[in-house]
Order: C-alpha cells, then sequence, then structure tokens
C-alpha cells in the first residue's frame, strides 16, 4: 500500500521536527510525509525550513484551518496515487507496530475507510484513555472513554469497534473516501470537520473503527486557548454540524445546545472564567447565525 503521512504546523516548527524525526526513527515503514506551514509568523516557519531541510513542505501564506491545511496537502498528494493519508497531529506519537497495524487492517478490509488507534491523552495532569468519538449533534463530551464500555463491535470486522468518527489526532484514511465524499469541509475551519467526514463516509458506505490492537498518545499539554479558542469552535461548530445533517431537528437540537451552553456560561460567570464567558457567548452567537469559517481573530491579536 502506497501511503503518506500530512502533518499540520502552525507556530510549533520544533515541535514538528521533533514528530518528523520520530518517524524517520522507524525501520520497517518509510511512508512519504508532507508537512504543511499552515501560516505561521515568519520566524517559525524558518525554523520549519531550517529544520527539515529534506522533507516535502507545502506552505499556505495564512492559516486556512484544520481542515484547509490538509486538503491543500491532498490536492498536492492525491494526483501520485496513494492509498491512503495519516493525518497526525505534531503533538501525537504512533510507534511504528501500532501504525503497521492501522495499515494492515487497511489493507485486510476492503470494506473499511477510515480507521484509528485506541487513543491516550494527556492534557496536563489529566489522562484518559479514548477509543473514537460519539455523535457530535447530541453530546458534549463526544469521546468514548475506556475501560467505560467501548463502542460497539462493527458489524463488518469484528476486530475493530464502530464509532461515529476517528479523532482527527491519529487517523488513517482511505483514498476512496475522498473520491467518495469529496475534501474536508474548510467551513469548520477548526473542530467538528471529522466528525463531519466520517458521518459523510458512513452515508457513502465506508466503514469508520477504532482498531483496539493499535494505540497513540497524544500530549496536548496545558495551552490556555483550549479555555477559549478550542471552546469557541467546538461549540459553534455544533450549530453548523446540526445544519448539514438535522435539518429537520434543528430547533430541538439548537435549543439543547442553547440551554447546555448557558449552564456552562453560568458556571463559567460563577468562577470567574470571563475568557471562557466570552468564548460560549461569541459561538451561540456565531453558530445561530450562521458565522462560521475562521474567527481565530477573536482570541489572537496577529
Amino acid at each position: 500500500m502506497k501511503w503518506a503521512v500530512i502533518l499540520l504546523n502552525w507556530n510549533s516548527a520544533e515541535q514538528t521536527a521533533e514528530t518528523v524525526r520520530a518517524l524517520r526513527r522507524w525501520h520497517r515503514l518509510h511512508p512519504d510525509l508532507c508537512l504543511v506551514d499552515n501560516g505561521s509568523t515568519d520566524s517559525d516557519r524558518a525554523t520549519l525550513l531550517s529544520l527539515c531541510q529534506t522533507e516535502r513542505i507545502l506552505i499556505n501564506p495564512r492559516n486556512l484551518g484544520y481542515a484547509g491545511g490538509l486538503n491543500a496537502a491532498l490536492a498536492v498528494l492525491r494526483p501520485d496515487g496513494y492509498d491512503a493519508f495519516l493525518f497526525l497531529n505534531t503533538d501525537a506519537r504512533i510507534p511504528e507496530e501500532d501504525a503497521e497495524r492501522l495499515i494492515s487492517r487497511l489493507e485486510e478490509n476492503p470494506h473499511l475507510g477510515i480507521v484509528g488507534p485506541i487513543l491516550t491523552e494527556y492534557h496536563g495532569h489529566q489522562v484518559r484513555v479514548d477509543a473514537g468519538g460519539r455523535n457530535i449533534a447530541f453530546h458534549l463530551d463526544t469521546r468514548c472513554r475506556v475501560p467505560h464500555p467501548p463502542p460497539s463491535v462493527s458489524p463488518f470486522d469484528p476486530a475493530v469497534l464502530f464509532c461515529a468518527y476517528v479523532p482527527g489526532t491519529v487517523v488513517l484514511i482511505r483514498d476512496r473516501v475522498f473520491e467518495s465524499v469529496g475534501d474536508l469541509d474548510e467551513t469548520y475551519f477548526f473542530s467538528g470537520e471529522i466528525a463531519d467526514f466520517c458521518r459523510r463516509a458512513h452515508k457513502a458506505g465506508f466503514g469508520c473503527a477504532v482498531l483496539p490492537a493499535a494505540r497513540a498518545e497524544h500530549n496536548s499539554g496545558e495551552s490556555p486557548l483550549r479555555a477559549t479558542l478550542y471552546l469557541y469552535y467546538s461549540l459553534r461548530n455544533r450549530f453548523l454540524y446540526i445544519r448539514k445533517f438535522y435539518p429537520r431537528a434543528a430547533v430541538p437540537l439548537n435549543l439543547y445546545w442553547v440551554l447546555l451552553a448557558q449552564l456552562m456560561a453560568l458556571l463559567a460567570l460563577l468562577t470567574g472564567r470571563m475568557g471562557r464567558l466570552r468564548a460560549i457567548y461569541l459561538a451561540l452567537r456565531d453558530g445561530l447565525t450562521g458565522r462560521f469559517g475562521s474567527h481565530h481573530d477573536y482570541f489572537i491579536t496577529p
């Protein structure tokens, strides 16, 4: 199977370079690597170019978001006849043997379109283990926890666990899925686009699953942007997802998220987290009025 790894860099050149070095230490697998600089600062881009001189690097002059950055790489790579693509966060690690297991499962099951590993998440002092995700239209915490009851065993392959979506942190996608359903939806900009893509893949007849035999780790640290920027996109994009896939149930589902957001806002107010309160307000305003796409300027000064 001919496959490539796509890494998206946004102002984290040294971390991206370390991820590249980790992949280059593999002994049996030698996938093509494609690095996308997604509108980083001039200094960060220069660092990336100096640390990764032998890698294929695409430069986006502005931040196109998660979907836009990956779509830019796919537009360049797909004409070369790749069978699959591994999206890998630069703060995630997957051992070579686990990547091999993902590749083998995709090769052995032609009905499987999207597959990922069991994911150990490190957020500061918190550690959790996830087995895929649940429908983002109905759940605030969408990850399926382990050892809590895992997702149902997939009817198309008893070796994997069926799920609504595989987190984009580490996900292997067959090229035929892109042929059938198109690119990632850039309207989300950040958060929700993989859930959207997996939903479209399901509707096109592709299996979306987690392989328990494969493991990966993700260390996102304690970035203050998780309490504002990430919260904003995560909440706002629920309304976009509902518009696309549940138009007939939009009124009750929107009301559900408005009420839930109000509870979140009240808690933020009582605990003095004004940045979080503002992110919730902006997410509700933009989600209900259809203001999607990039709004990094709400939280990040150019």
